[in-house]
Formats: structure tokens, C-alpha cells, sequence
């Protein structure tokens, strides 16, 4: 259930008056976007990309997580975050990055989403490597 709710509309639903989120705006946000940048790295297949030469062959299911997070540009709850958004849906569709740089997405959206967090440093400190 609460992955349904994270990565489910629970959120839109309590803006038309059906139950409101424990879960914040940005982390549901984080979640979707990681989401969707790791099945964009996984092929029909089954295999992982690891390398960036080698070709996308995306899931169905890769292609609705994409068409998801390009709506939420347009939905006025995500207003404050569209340069996130726009920069993310960049680094999911760069055919150069691979599985091995879903970290450096991770600390990109926990530096911007969560700078007050210090102890979130450690996934910033440990992709910089």
C-alpha cells in the first residue's frame, strides 16, 4: 500500500477531497523519478544497462513511467519543481548514463530536495567519489 501511495496519484486524489499523503510532495517526487530513471535502465530482457554504448530496449512499463513523470510538468502541484522535473526527464532519456548512475541522480534530487538533511550527506559524500 504505501508504495502505491508514493508512486500512486494518492496526492492528486487529496486535492479533489480523498485522503492526503503522509508521504511529502518531494519524496513522493524522488521516488517516481528514481523510479522511472532504474526502468529505464533495465531491458526486455531482463539485463541491466551497464554500459552507455549499448542500446535501449525499453519495457512497456518504462515507457508509462516516463509518460507519467512528463505529466506531472503540467500539473500545477508540481509547479515549484518543473526545472527538477525538466532536468530529470534529461538524465533519464541521456542514453549516456547507465544503471551504475542511478547514484549521481539520487544525489542530485536529495541535494535539491533535502539540503537541510544532513544526514543525507552521506549519499552525496559516497557518489562523489
Amino acid at each position: 500500500q504505501d508504495a502505491h501511495e508514493i508512486l500512486g496519484s494518492s496526492g492528486i486524489n487529496a486535492e479533489y477531497g480523498g485522503k492526503k499523503s503522509k508521504y511529502s510532495l518531494e519524496f513522493r517526487l524522488t521516488a517516481k523519478i528514481i523510479a522511472t530513471y532504474v526502468l529505464h535502465q533495465v531491458n526486455k530482457d531482463g539485463s541491466l544497462r551497464i554500459s552507455g554504448g549499448t542500446r535501449h530496449n525499453l519495457t512497456s512499463d518504462a515507457g508509462k513511467a516516463m509518460d507519467s513523470i512528463r505529466s506531472l510538468v503540467n500539473n500545477r502541484a508540481y509547479a515549484a519543481h518543473i526545472a527538477t522535473l525538466q532536468r530529470c526527464i534529461g538524465m533519464v532519456l541521456d542514453s549516456s548514463r547507465t544503471f551504475l548512475q542511478t547514484i549521481e541522480l539520487l544525489r542530485f534530487l536529495s541535494m535539491t530536495f533535502y539540503s537541510d538533511k544532513p544526514y543525507l550527506s552521506a549519499i552525496v559524500y559516497s557518489s562523489s567519489l
